[in-house]
Formats: structure tokens, sequence, C-alpha cells
């Protein structure tokens, strides 16, 4: 799916509704097949070759009874399709790993959505993503990491997203450019999408993908609550 810079507002909202499943969809999956499992142990999310949303979501959640302290699901077509407790133990690079679900506020599909928005910005064009979910290096506050790729399967840009707020952290690759080539400086590079949201059309869109969980997440996910102040009951 080749993204052009100019496109339909309705085209493109119907282009992400239409695709695979969301993260969120598929942490919903999990819940109600699997509410043992304990959504407030989950430690990254990620999808690949999403066009836009990934075909499989695989979920990686922190257990200290599995053989490497963690245990990952897959989840396709709205259904838990492979569990499994590799040897090997979690290898991300944030110190506290586990993310704090109650600022986990921004779906995939709106992370998508920003992703073009910047990608229109610097006139690049791309035809997949992926996706990936995790606490950020300072803190457990998620952040989305998504990774353009071309239709050679080579990475164009890379946009770390604060999943809380839909602050853009960094746009590698993704600068816009003025005469002569060089990037143009930007004003805001923490730039948020109420700056520039509106009441109809694309703004109106974004917001509703923000979903704010808050202290509900359990419930949000699974249909049950057992969440308070972060912590289990």
């Amino acid at each position: 799916m080749k993204l052009i810079p100019i496109f339909s507002v309705v085209l493109l909202w119907h282009c992400v509704c239409l695709a695979g499943d969301t993260a969120y969809q598929a942490l919903r999956v999990l819940g109600r097949e699997h509410p043992e499992a304990g959504l407030a142990r989950v430690i990254e999310v990620s999808g690949l070759n999403g066009s836009p949303q990934p075909t499989a979501w695989k979920i990686v959640l922190d257990d200290p009874s599995a053989r490497g302290g963690i245990r990952e699901f897959e989840v396709q077509n709205n259904r838990v399709t492979s569990e499994k407790t590799p040897v090997h133990a979690y290898s991300g690079s944030a110190e506290s790993v586990v993310m704090d679900f109650k600022k986990l506020n921004l779906d995939s599909s709106g992370a998508f959505i920003l992703a073009n928005k910047e990608a229109s910005a610097a006139h690049l064009g791309f035809d997949r993503v992926d996706y990936l979910l995790r606490c950020g290096d300072d803190n457990p506050a998620p952040v989305w990491i998504l990774k353009l790729l071309d239709d050679k399967n080579q990475k164009v840009g890379t946009l770390k997203i604060q999943a809380d707020s839909g602050v853009v952290l960094s746009r590698e690759g993704l600068e816009a450019k003025v005469a002569g080539g060089q990037p143009k400086r930007n004003d805001s590079d923490a730039s948020r999408y109420e700056e520039t949201a509106k009441p109809t059309g694309m703004g109106k869109k974004m917001k509703d993908s923000f979903i704010h969980v808050g202290a509900n997440v359990e419930e949000y996910f699974t249909g049950h609550r057992t969440l308070e102040n972060g912590r289990e009951n």
C-alpha cells in the first residue's frame, strides 16, 4: 500500500478501519481469552508489515514463572493463535520494562495517522509500517516506535511517539526539507495532535484514536476491574 502525501481524509480513515486488528483490539482479545495473563505485566506489543495495520500482533508479558521470565502471545484475526515461553530473557533496552498501562492512550491506528501526517509534511512516501510499543528509556510511560518501510522493505524513516499524549519525540528521516535539501527547523519538535486537531475531519478522527483508559485499564481490556492505582487487588 503506497502512501500518497495528498490523501483523502475519508479514504485514509476508511483504510485504517478496514485493516487488520489494532494493538488495542489485540490486547482486548488476549484479555478476553486469557484473563489470567495479567495485562498489567505487558512488556511490549509489536507487529510487522502493517499496511496500515499488521495481520498479527505479538504481545510479550513479564512472567517470573516462565523459563525465560517472559511469555509471548500472538493474536491474529481476533483470536490468540499461539503462546510461547522463550528460553531467552527479554532483551529490551529500557531498565523498567513493564509498561504503565494507566498512560496507554494512543492506539496503533492513531499512531499510523500521525506517521502519515509526518511523512506527508516531509514529502516522504512509504509502503508499510513496523510497530513497537514499549516503555520509554527514562520512565515506564509507553512509547510507540514506528519504522516506515518502502516497497523494497528498506527503512525510510523512524518515528517515536509518546503513547499517553501523542507527542512526537523524534522523527528520524522525516525532517521537513526546504529549498536546497537542507532540514527545515521545526519550532516545536514535541508537537501534539491537539494543536492541529479540528472538530471535524482528520482532527476528530485523530482525537477519536485516543482512548483514555486510566485506572480502568484492566476493566477496559478484560471486562473486569482488578487494578486500583496501578496495583492488583
